[in-house]
């Protein structure tokens, strides 16, 4: 299992010395004079040591370099304030411990698993780097994933079924286009025309399937299908909500784009999924330690 922290930089440094040479006097110290549990559970210590893994798991930051230097930067009011918060949760911490708060607690239980998966991902963020060339066998594998849908710009003149029945209103839609052509209405001017419709007015660059959740895929085909014009309008559509006249003033085609124009959203997808296998290979790690004992009455309800 990989670990949590930079090793080589941390062997280095004094500090990471003087607290493990503490903690070799203080366990030697304790096996020589061995206090009373009670006592030791009135003592809280407080050093760097703690506030540091107190920070990470905290922040979910794991590299321990960058945490021992935020806290050294630190000025003495926020240095006391994060001793205060750290010594109210250990102090609450024990005490539920003491009550037994924790005995077959589901939601604990789910917190501590969180607290590994944070582990985890400590592991994969401090590993951030991407090579180019995994970069691209990943766009190139997920080229679905970047492909840039059609999109259509259109406004619609509306007429409610629900209001006056759909063949009153495909006979006013009818009637109020020759008005639109003779008029030369255009795309700002289509709000003054119809009725409300309950979602927008005007659709600029939207794609094929917000088209269809709003006015149905058989008139969403119909609208991408329609040629572009400034003033030319085309009607009447139904949709589930009545009669619309519709205007195109503009159409953008499929297309996918250059990895250089999408580089950053896959290099997000790229470290998700880098991070995610991680994850798994860090549990998968850990169940590996585990012998794994299955009732038998289970026999063919699990593949395990």
């Amino acid at each position: 299992m990989k670990t949590l922290v930079k090793k080589s930089s941390l062997l280095a440094d004094p500090l990471i010395h003087f607290v493990m040479l503490g903690a070799v006097v203080f366990a030697v110290y304790r096996f020589l004079n061995p206090a009373s549990q009670a006592e030791s559970e009135q003592v809280i210590v407080v050093d760097e040591a703690t506030l540091v893994e107190f920070v990470q798991y905290r922040s979910k930051q794991f590299d321990a370099e960058q945490t021992v230097a935020r806290l050294r930067g630190m000025s003495a009011t926020a240095l006391g304030e994060l001793i205060d918060e750290y010594v109210a949760e250990e102090a609450l911490y024990r005490s539920a411990q003491r009550f037994g708060l924790g005995a077959d607690d589901y939601v604990i239980r789910r917190r501590l698993v969180q607290k590994m998966d944070f582990m985890a991902e400590g592991v994969a963020a401090s590993e951030a780097k991407v090579d180019a060339t995994e970069l691209r066998r990943f766009y190139e594998n997920n080229l679905e994933r970047y492909f840039k849908a059609a999109t259509v710009t259109f406004t619609h003149v509306f007429f409610s079924a629900q209001a006056r029945g759909a063949a009153a209103a495909e006979a006013l839609a009818i009637k109020t286009l020759a008005q639109l052509q003779q008029a030369g209405v255009t795309f700002t001017q289509a709000p003054q025309y119809g009725e409300r419709f309950p979602y927008q007015l005007n659709y600029v660059e939207r794609p094929q399937e917000e088209v269809a959740d709003h006015f149905g895929e058989a008139m969403a085909k119909a609208v991408m299908a329609l040629p572009v014009a400034s003033q030319n309008w085309a009607g009447p559509m139904a949709s589930s909500h009545g009669s619309h006249l519709v205007l195109v003033t503009a159409q953008q085609p499929g297309y996918q784009p250059e990895l250089s124009d999408v580089a950053g959203a896959v290099r997000q997808d790229y470290l998700a999924k880098r991070q995610q296998e991680r994850r798994r290979a860090f549990a998968q790690e850990i169940i590996d330690s585990y012998e794994l004992q299955i009732d038998p009455r289970l026999s063919g309800k699990t593949s395990s």
